[in-house]
């Protein structure tokens, strides 16, 4: 017997259309759904039928991300479910990529052979084979695929390229994750746009300052909150917010992302130590209050099922931003956050 929200589903018709969609796309999914409603010896009861859809490919295959072989790509369920009906129902029949590249293309849902772009640009660099490259999943993939797309708007300069082989040095040295080489090859790009540093020797050695005199800074800016596996995506904000007066306490995914940020978004210049920690815990606290009481302007789901919200508030911080992003574990951390005016 399946129980959803307290209802018994008495049977496959008793689902929204929309689940049907996904749980067809789901090897195995119908059958397993026939068995467990006629079920008299077992009960399982969720509390959504988005829950009980991850629950279903997750105890059939060991993973959430559903793979879509006929559209050759892998996605989290929570992107599909996520989707307007009718794109849903073009991805949950079509069995031919071709057919529905206008609908994945309008969801950023990327296939194996785009997704090679960021193998490609490793390839370039001559990175590919290095040992953080090795083993890698979805959610790595698609960092080094923005990587590889984010400045295909112009042709590269001889200098830009310069710049991009130093950002994978750089990067390479500290990185321990494919999603860290992406925060420090950006931290680096942003060293050199920050400085104005014209040779490669004046480049490389502004960037080591600043990664030796931030690391301490940075230091505590990795305290994150955790709503636990089974947090309500439609409540979100309210299960943040209700985490952060719990536990008065917001972070960045991995020190280069708080290097990153205080980089692009604080005046901080290799101040003073008092000065600097003073700018830092201004910042932090702009961010903290902006998620805490502010108003979400917008919301995204990844197709590895990462879900992002943007929180502003005129009265906290007047043209300011802050995003964060909620993976499938629960855990909450800082993207970005634009506070104008910390000095």
């Amino acid at each position: 017997m399946i129980y959803v929200a307290d209802k018994l589903m008495e049977n496959i018709g008793a689902f929204s259309h929309r689940f049907r969609l996904i749980a067809e796309r789901i090897q195995g999914g119908p059958q397993w759904l026939r068995f467990a409603m006629h079920s008299q010896t077992d009960s399982y009861m969720v509390g959504s039928e988005l829950e009980l859809l991850s629950l279903v490919q997750e105890g059939l295959h060991g993973t959430k991300l559903m793979l879509l072989g006929d559209l050759n790509l892998l996605i989290d369920p929570l992107k599909l479910w996520t989707l307007p009906e009718d794109d849903l129902a073009l991805i949950g029949t079509a069995r031919r990529e071709e057919s529905v590249r206008d609908v994945l293309t309008r969801h950023s849902i990327l296939n194996f052979k785009q997704l090679g772009k960021g193998i490609d640009f490793l390839r370039s660099f001559e990175i590919k084979d290095k040992p953080v490259f090795q083993v890698m999943n979805l959610a790595d993939r698609l960092a080094l695929y923005a990587i590889a797309i984010g400045r295909q708007e112009r042709e590269a300069t001889k200098k830009d390229l310069a710049i991009r082989k130093e950002s994978c040095e750089f990067a390479l040295q500290l990185c321990q994750t494919p999603k860290e080489f992406q925060a420090l090859f950006r931290l680096y790009e942003a060293v050199c746009n920050k400085y104005s540093a014209k040779s490669r020797s004046a480049r490389q050695k502004r960037a080591q300052l600043v990664w030796e005199d931030y690391n301490e800074l940075c230091d505590g800016l990795v305290e994150t909150v955790t709503l636990g596996k089974k947090y309500n995506p439609d409540d979100l904000d309210m299960e943040i917010k209700s985490a952060l007066a719990d536990l008065r306490q917001v972070g960045f995914s991995c020190k280069a992302t708080a290097m990153l940020n205080l980089i692009r978004n604080t005046i901080l210049k290799c101040e003073d130590q008092p000065q600097a920690r003073k700018i830092v815990r201004d910042y932090m606290s702009a961010i903290f209050n902006l998620i805490a009481a502010g108003t979400v302007e917008s919301t995204s789901v990844g197709q590895d099922g990462v879900m992002r919200l943007t929180y502003a508030s005129a009265l906290i911080a007047p043209g300011g931003s802050a995003t964060v992003e909620v993976n499938r574990l629960g855990l909450v951390t800082v993207a970005s956050a634009v506070v104008e005016n910390i000095i």
